[in-house]
């Protein structure tokens, strides 16, 4: 069997190049018979006595690897052949290498300017062939200028393929503007807490979506906010983690079969582990264990979720709220540090940034974000002002939610704003008797207490008692017994007993609040330090 290789250079006969410039020159005039006698004795020419096979050869071609060679010159006057018959090898492979050709503009070149496009066009394309099998290509019957443009074209997209950025395939549907429309009055029937209505619409969303943890997790947060006016309460625990196991289930299916969900489902997972570890760390439980597990395995999903938090502001509110955490228990916690080494460590800024953020653009997380901004301003960075507006807002929003209705009233409170907040806080004792959903012995708590304050400051003695008793009964019911509104309460109650001359019920007071409070409490030391005060006066 014949074999078509390429000779080396030492090999080559010295008049090569010649033949090969003939050839070109030719080639540019469209000479064809002429180029056929060319290569006829080329072939003659190039063949060497120490190889039986046949050789051809144009300058400037790399031959390392090369068997067979197609001379793009032929391009030019249509009759470009691969003739190819089995080689050693088994396998072929076609290399196209572009180099810098132009075309000379104008369109009356002369003749050394077209050889030269000619021995440039012969180095555009070089095949090498390892192995074809019996077989023939033939480009022919085009003319010059078609064939030269549809040769460019091919290798330009040959070229470019590899070159493509992959489409990002990733599929966000808490992004879709339909479910969003779908789902938009269930919301705000949960944030309102109408709950049989919203749940109502998260079960139909269930039937529809059922393959995606989306209505699952909207069953839960349901479940979740009726935890919220009273987390002592534990009998929606058991439906809420139901639901969040079920969202758990779900995304991690989606997760593992679908990866053009895999973000999304990721958010899912870091969300339902989220909401699970805030159950379980919560004052009432306690369960720091679980909370601990809950926390790391929401982590892993996180860090996931950051790949790609550009495609939705919903994915940003695990990550802001772990920035601004992460830091802030350090700060507080130093003896939780050693444990946090394992965590990479937040940004306090940023992560209210996130949450600024994620409350502005977010659908789902809009309000949660929300409420996270109320309580971060308010308790640990000292911006009463703009916890106000959040809770004037959401209050004001949803003014049947026990919860925001309290931390409106708790934000007038500590304002100073107190006509107004006299008359939220009458208004939550009076839905707590009607028997809202929602409004509860906690909130009875908060606006008991407020009354009482207002009732000293107005120096109205017996509204102060009234509310003052109101507040330590509330207390006992769900067994906050060491919370500050329930022991200075009692303090107060003291105060009032042992300005009417009752020094004994004024002790049983004092007393109640040592035996209850902390011995680090403030409340504690105030209370030891009035007893004191008794027995010096008897």
């Amino acid at each position: 069997m014949k074999e078509i290789g390429i000779p080396d250079d030492k090999k080559k006969p010295a008049d090569l190049d010649e033949f090969w410039k003939q050839k070109h020159k030719l080639a540019c005039e469209y000479n064809l018979p002429a180029l056929r006698k060319c290569n006829a004795i080329a072939k003659k020419k190039t063949a060497h006595p120490d190889n039986k096979s046949k050789h051809c050869k144009s300058p400037g071609i790399d031959d390392r690897d090369g068997d067979i060679l197609h001379d793009a010159a032929q391009v030019q006057y249509g009759t470009l052949r691969l003739v190819g018959k089995k080689l050693k090898s088994r396998s072929f492979v076609f290399y196209h290498r572009l180099l810098d050709v132009q075309q000379e503009q104008g369109g009356h070149a002369n003749q050394e300017k077209q050889l030269t496009f000619g021995m440039r066009i012969n180095r555009f394309v070089s095949v090498k062939c390892h192995e074809i099998p019996g077989w023939r290509v033939i480009f022919a019957g085009l003319k010059y200028t078609a064939k030269i443009g549809l040769v460019l074209f091919l290798i330009f997209c040959f070229l470019a393929a590899p070159g493509q950025a992959k489409k990002d395939t990733t599929i966000i549907l808490i992004s879709n503007i339909v479910v969003q429309l779908e789902a938009t009055q269930a919301l705000n029937d949960m944030y309102n807490f109408k709950f049989e209505k919203a749940e109502q619409q998260f079960r139909w969303f269930k039937q529809r979506y059922a393959w995606h943890p989306l209505p699952y997790f909207l069953l839960g947060l349901s479940a979740w906010w009726k935890i919220m006016p009273s987390p002592e309460n534990r009998s929606h625990d058991e439906r809420f983690l139901s639901y969040m196991d079920s969202t758990i289930m779900v995304a991690e299916r989606l997760h593992s079969r679908s990866p053009e969900y895999r973000i999304e489902a990721a958010f899912f997972l870091a969300a339902a582990y989220g909401f699970k570890g805030r159950l379980y760390s919560d004052d009432d439980r306690k369960e720091w264990r679980k909370a601990a597990v809950a926390g790391k395995r929401a982590m892993n999903y996180l860090e996931e979720c950051k790949e790609k938090e550009y495609l939705s502001p919903e994915l940003l509110f695990g990550d802001a709220l772990y920035n601004y955490f992460s830091v802030w228990v350090r700060e507080n916690y130093p003896a939780l540090k050693p444990l946090l080494w394992f965590f990479p460590k937040g940004d306090k800024e940023l992560g209210l940034k996130q949450l600024r953020e994620v409350s502005f653009n977010a659908f789902y997380t809009r309000t949660e974000a929300m409420v996270w901004l109320m309580r971060i301003y308010n308790s640990y960075e000292n911006q009463n002002e703009q916890a106000t507006q959040l809770a004037t807002y959401l209050f004001q929003t949803y003014p049947d939610n026990a919860y925001f209705h309290r931390y409106y009233a708790r934000m007038l409170y500590t304002r100073g704003m107190y006509t107004d907040m006299e008359r939220e806080s009458k208004a939550i004792l009076m839905r707590i008797d009607s028997g809202h959903v929602g409004y509860e012995a906690t909130s009875g708590r908060y606006a008991s207490f407020f009354l009482g304050q207002l009732g000293e400051v107005r120096k109205n003695r017996d509204d102060a008692k009234k509310y003052y008793l109101q507040t330590v009964m509330f207390s006992e019911q769900t067994g906050a017994t060491k919370s500050g509104y329930y022991l200075y309460s009692l303090i107060a109650l003291g105060e009032i007993a042992s300005k009417e001359g009752d020094k004994a019920l004024a002790k049983k007071y004092f007393e109640d609040v040592k035996k209850k409070a902390d011995r680090k409490d403030e409340a504690f030391k105030d209370a030891k330090r009035r007893l004191k005060n008794l027995d010096k006066g008897d």
